[in-house]
């Protein structure tokens, strides 16, 4: 995969979020007080289900309105109200949501085309734009049979090459690798690197390798807030010294999971090697390990009681 054009505009991007919250029927908030400024690259977003994450994407690709706070495009206030809400933004965004529909009936070329119509490209425009998507999506053998034909991977190929019809400064993705092999992870995981160079780009996923391979840039999330915020590499540095491998009987796992925070296991010979998160050693034969981003991310969502143990 090579990288589109880089966007026309000249003023690098910048994404200000000030406060937002989002306030759902019955009182509660799925977003509280999130406020990032937000600049060009590759910004990852961690969290649980129901950490707000999917809530705030969708707020900033202007399908939901914030209930309180602002959004501040390139410095000039987004208005989130009103007929025009969003439109601002919405002209400069691309979005792949993390259930992406197509009309089965129809192929890649067609299918893309309607889009781009719908997003107010020139036919000519929206022709020449599809061919290159067509290529730097590798799409081209499959690009005139119908959708319903398509493996998920392809289908999902179809989702990133829509989000970038308008050659977006601000490109949303949430669980955009969903589907695809490991080849294809790592040629889409290619092609967010060049593309970061002058957008920003916010990949929501479960996949903590992928962020950790292209992120610079990672905000945690829980409970609609924003819990952390650093590099990837800085995350998993703090946790030097708390992360400890400790293989024990079999038999004991379970009653060891209780008690220890466990970030993995894994089976060996003599036993279960258990990957342990804690500020000491959970025993005597414990070595430490280096930490990770999962690392990281597992310390930053435990439970509150294990929070409150390890204060």
């Amino acid at each position: 995969m090579s990288a589109t054009p880089t966007p026309s505009q000249q003023c690098p991007p910048s994404l200000e979020l000030k406060g937002l919250g989002k306030q759902y029927a019955g009182g509660f908030w799925g977003l509280r007080e999130f406020s990032a400024l937000l600049q060009p690259g590759i910004t990852g977003i961690l969290g649980p289900n129901g950490a707000g994450k999917s809530t705030l994407l969708r707020m900033l690709a202007t399908l939901s309105t914030p209930s309180a706070g602002e959004i501040c495009w390139k410095g000039e206030r987004v208005p989130t109200g009103g007929l025009h809400w969003g439109q601002v933004l919405r002209e400069r965004l691309g979005y792949l949501p993390q259930d992406f529909g197509v009309y089965p009936q129809l192929n890649a070329i067609e299918f893309l085309g309607y889009l781009a119509a719908a997003k107010g490209l020139s036919p000519r425009s929206a022709r020449a734009r599809i061919d290159d998507l067509i290529a730097l999506l590798n799409l081209q053998h499959c690009a005139k049979q119908a959708l319903g034909g398509y493996s998920g991977g392809m289908r999902q190929r179809v989702g990133i090459a829509q989000a970038l019809l308008n050659d977006p400064e601000l490109l949303i993705l949430d669980e955009p690798t969903i589907g695809l092999d490991l080849a294809e992870r790592a040629a889409f995981r290619h092609l967010l690197a060049e593309l970061a160079q002058d957008r920003i780009i916010l990949l929501s996923t479960h996949i903590v390798s992928d962020l950790e391979a292209t992120a610079e840039d990672i905000l945690m999330m829980a409970g609609g807030r924003l819990i952390a915020r650093d590099s990837a590499d800085s995350l998993a540095f703090a946790l030097q010294g708390q992360v400890w491998l400790w293989t024990v009987p079999f038999k004991d796992v379970e009653a060891l999971r209780q008690r220890w925070l466990v970030a993995g296991m894994l089976k060996r010979p003599q036993g279960m090697q258990l990957r342990v998160l804690s500020p000491v050693a959970p025993h005597i034969d414990a070595r430490a390990a280096e930490p990770n981003l999962e690392d990281a991310y597992l310390w930053a969502t435990r439970p509150r009681a294990a929070q409150a143990e390890a204060a």
